[in-house]
């Protein structure tokens, strides 16, 4: 018997000033002022011997966020109809208490074969106060649009995972399981103009599936991993532009409908010889909203981040020289497909095509890696694609890769 004890403890302060706007203008100069403090503790017993493992445990957590953030306006408050208006902002407090009870088995109860089983009770609780969006006038002082919301959110759920693994062919594991998860609902602390909008949001529960298949052959110089996975997702949580206001769309977060996730990962290693080794990997992704309760978001729309396919290939070569030196060369390329990065109303700017990165590296050094000299390059074909679109009330902002 074996037993653990995990306690942590944060406490996080931070005020951070951004110019979401990037201009001489005070369009959206935002202020976040936000202390979180988070203590945990978690307890485990685990029990081991060659054909079973038991761990039970015991988990407690508690944290407290407190937020202010205001936005500085007024050239654009000024078009909004609001002119006197200098700034906007919102307050609120969070305090969450998370207990949970959890087993998790490994039985191997027949010779190559093992079942997994896992099961956890959690019980969060959560209490959201002070909640408030204000102005503030040209040379004056907090506003309030509406008395302080205060609400709480309680939600109670069991989750666990079946698992069975078969390693009976040589270097060879087959393994398939289904899981059930959650993530606990709450509440969003967003900028609103409408204190109903501060209701909570309800938990996203997952059934997830997955078969798949780990091996090394050929002598231990190939290795071929690959899985399928289908994912069932009931009252998925969202966070975007969702909300309406007299200063245009609003960010936060709510429960959209449901979504379904299939795909495919496959990934090959061959030590071709002791010289040259490649490495390629394969993703292939389908995701749908299945049904939507939002205005804004389309039933049928894929899930935003979720390129149709990826891809990354590596060929290494090194060659022994003269003395105790080595060269090596190295080729890398990475495939993304299509995707969107904003579902919501499904603006075409936030769409983006498929690109190629090419990254190569020649280098010489030591034979046992002691040193090395390389000169190499990073997006070779110098492409200009974008890892990020942000969409806020005075049009949408651009995140783009590193170039050549």
């Amino acid at each position: 018997l074996a037993l653990t004890s995990v306690t942590g403890y944060e406490d996080f302060t931070r005020f951070h000033v951004e110019d979401r706007d990037a201009t001489s203008l005070e369009q959206l100069d935002g202020f976040f002022d936000n202390d979180i403090e988070q203590f945990s503790q978690e307890l485990r017993l685990t029990y081991q011997r060659d054909d079973l493992v038991l761990i039970g445990g015991a988990f407690y957590g508690e944290d407290t966020v407190d937020t202010r953030d205001r936005f500085d306006a007024p050239d654009l408050l000024s078009l909004l109809g609001l002119a006197g208006i200098d700034s906007i902002g919102n307050e609120y407090t969070q305090e969450t208490t998370s207990a949970a009870l959890f087993l998790h088995s490994e039985w191997s109860f027949a010779p190559d074969w093992k079942l997994t089983t896992g099961l956890r009770y959690t019980d969060d609780q959560k209490d959201f106060g002070n909640a408030f969006t204000f102005l503030i006038p040209a040379g004056g002082t907090d506003l309030p649009l509406y008395p302080p919301v205060v609400d709480d959110y309680d939600v109670q759920d069991v989750s666990g995972k079946l698992g069975i693994d078969y390693s009976g062919f040589e270097e060879t594991l087959l393994y398939a399981s289904i899981s059930r998860g959650f993530k606990s609902g709450g509440f969003q602390g967003q900028l609103s103009f409408d204190p109903g909008a501060l209701v909570p949001f309800e938990d996203e529960t997952l059934i997830a599936y997955e078969a798949g298949i780990k091996s090394r052959l050929a002598g231990n110089t190939l290795q071929l991993n690959a899985a399928v996975f289908f994912y069932d997702y009931s009252d998925l949580q969202f966070y975007g532009g969702l909300f309406d206001s007299p200063v245009g769309g609003l960010f936060g977060i709510t429960n959209v409908g449901d979504a379904e996730v299939m795909g495919l990962e496959a990934e090959l290693w061959w030590r071709a010889s002791e010289r040259m080794d490649i490495r390629l990997g394969l993703g292939l992704l389908d995701t749908e909203i299945t049904r939507s309760v939002v205005d804004g978001v389309a039933t049928g729309s894929e899930l935003p981040n979720a390129p149709d396919m990826t891809f990354n290939g590596q060929f290494r070569y090194q060659w022994p020289i003269a003395g105790n030196l080595k060269l090596e060369a190295l080729i890398a390329a990475n495939y993304q497909g299509d995707l969107t990065f904003d579902v919501v109303r499904d603006p075409p700017e936030a769409r983006e095509k498929g690109y190629w990165l090419t990254d190569a590296r020649l280098g010489i050094g030591a034979q046992d890696d002691r040193w090395n000299v390389s000169v190499w390059g990073r997006n070779l074909a110098d492409e200009r694609y974008r890892t990020q679109v942000l969409f806020s009330s005075v049009g949408f902002g651009e995140t783009w890769g590193p170039p050549r």
